[in-house]
């Protein structure tokens, strides 16, 4: 008997154990191993979302991965990667982007043109801006000076030059050309100078040769950059274009006048008391013009009235009085001097140095003058010579006297 039930025993035994280990639950992340009748973790891009008794764990879906040991869920891998091995995510490289989920390196887009992606795991492309173009879907680079382009230019071919009379910038990267405004001219697309002084010209100039010359009578500044020139004020007059003087006393003119022969000098009995005059005033009545700068009551002396409004300077050789109406001849022997206000006799400049012949007789009488005194000198010097050695002889023969009365003396 005992041998009859043995194989059922062991039967039993293996079904129950059967029973037994089908009916063992792994957590999520795990599954059983059933050759050692354990748990175990899932292995990297593997999962198990929820407890089970499965005996092998599911692998991650495309573009998808699960980078650690007992996962129960795979991530996605994000936008500028793909999913490789179903354990991590690559970048894409700069110049491509992808979407999320990317299944592989196929799957990074090259970015359009005029579009780039500078750095490696871009989610999208970048526009390139205006004033600049993409480069190998990389890189913006700005347009040279003088150019523009628009936002998404593709090459430097799309970087246009500015039309003449208008510029982009001195440096790179221009997004419109701008025209140069009056008063400048354009230099190689990327400058607006001022016109020099004395010319002008109007919005867009094109070269320095195209600015204006002032038209005579008016002016722009002396370090230019006018958009249109200015007449000059009446009571002045222009000079080199540039510059407007004022008309000198006595004188006036009208606007626009060039140089100064336009200021024109007051009529008679007419005067312009300062610079710079529009016009000339008319003497009251019972008054008169001197020089057309002032009207006085009488005329000063050394004039006379010419006419009833006009004080005339006399003729050479003559005088007057203030308030004279005729100009007198001096005396023989004296001339007019001081402006005609007075006579002077002539024999008083007789001898002036540089007049010729007397000339000759003044540096005569100078050197003859010169040789007396010399000779005075020289007399006084002898005589006082000789009038030492006198009194050097008699002073010695004294001394011989004294001598022989002491020998004698001293004899006795």
């Amino acid at each position: 008997m005992p041998n009859f039930f043995t194989p059922l025993v062991l039967l039993l035994g293996l079904y129950l154990l059967q029973a037994s280990l089908s009916q063992t639950t792994c957590p999520k992340g795990q599954f059983l191993d059933s050759k050692i009748q354990a748990c175990q973790n899932c292995a990297p891009g593997t999962f198990t979302p929820e407890d089970s008794s499965i005996s092998e764990c599911q692998a991650c879906p495309e573009g998808s991965y699960a980078p650690e040991p007992g996962s129960s869920e795979c991530q996605l891998c994000p936008a500028g990667t793909y999913e490789e091995k179903r354990t991590s995510c690559h970048k894409c490289y700069s110049g491509t982007y992808s979407a999320a989920g990317s299944k592989s390196e196929s799957d990074c887009i090259k970015c359009p043109e005029g579009t780039i992606a500078p750095d490696s795991g871009s989610a999208e492309c970048q526009t390139c801006a205006a004033g600049t173009y993409e480069m190998e879907r990389f890189l913006c680079m700005e347009c040279d000076p003088g150019t523009i382009s628009k936002a998404g230019s593709k090459s430097e071919d799309d970087c246009i030059q500015c039309p003449a009379g208008s510029i982009g910038n001195s440096y790179t990267g221009a997004t419109e050309c701008k025209q140069c405004p009056a008063g400048t001219w354009e230099d190689k697309r990327t400058n607006c100078f001022p016109c020099p002084g004395g010319t002008y010209s109007g919005p867009g100039t094109k070269s320095r040769a195209d600015c204006i010359a002032c038209p005579a009578g008016s002016v722009s500044p002396l370090f230019g950059g006018a958009g249109a020139c200015t007449t000059c004020d009446a009571g002045t007059y222009e000079e080199n274009r540039s510059h407007c003087y004022s008309c000198p006393a006595g004188t006036s003119s009208k606007a626009g006048v060039s140089g100064s022969s336009g200021c024109i000098a007051c009529s008679a009995g007419y005067i312009a008391a300062e610079e710079g005059s529009a016009e000339c005033k008319k003497c009251a009545e019972g008054t008169y013009e001197i020089n057309g700068t002032s009207c006085a009551a009488q005329c000063p002396a050394g004039t006379f009235i010419g006419n009833p409004v006009q004080c005339s300077q006399c003729p050479s050789g003559t005088i007057s009085k203030a308030g004279a109406s005729s100009c007198e001849a001096c005396p023989e022997g004296k001339k007019a001097v001081n402006s005609g206000t007075e006579c002077k006799a002539e024999k008083e400049d007789d001898v002036v140095p540089g007049d010729g012949n007397n000339m000759i007789w003044y540096l005569l009488g100078v050197a003859i003058v010169a040789v007396l005194v010399f000779v005075g000198i020289t007399r006084c010097n002898k005589k006082q010579s000789n009038d030492f050695e006198s009194e050097r002889e008699a002073t010695i023969g004294l001394v011989h006297q004294s001598e022989k009365k002491s020998i004698n003396t001293n004899f006795l």
